[in-house]
């Protein structure tokens, strides 16, 4: 699990142009539904454009190399969007909760 919160750090928040160094990621590990939560603070405050740069970035830097099952469910409302993701490996299983914030310039 803390591997998989650096990597989210590094790919989502340490010097993103998307994303505010603002934005936080916890560990919940007694949450099945959701054994990482990261809440997103976007820079510029476009969501849509922060939904593609967070998909982007799970693609490239975050997903399991060779899932076995893969489950992104995105809902959206007029100010936050909430991504929750079951990643399946050959060996392993996590849980996500992103939440994408219009963040306060």
């Amino acid at each position: 699990m803390l591997g998989f919160q650096h990597e989210i750090y590094n790919a989502l928040i340490h010097d993103d142009p998307v994303f505010s160094p603002y934005s936080q990621v916890h560990q919940q590990p007694h949450s099945p539904d959701a054994m990482i939560r990261c809440e997103l603070l976007t820079n510029t405050g476009d969501l849509t454009a922060a939904v593609k740069h967070f998909y982007n970035r799970w693609m490239i830097e975050l997903r399991y190399e060779n899932p076995v099952v893969e489950r992104l469910n995105l809902n959206r409302s007029q100010d936050v969007v909430t991504i929750h993701v079951l990643t399946i490996s050959e060996h392993n299983a996590m849980t996500f909760q992103f939440t994408i914030k219009r963040g306060v310039r």
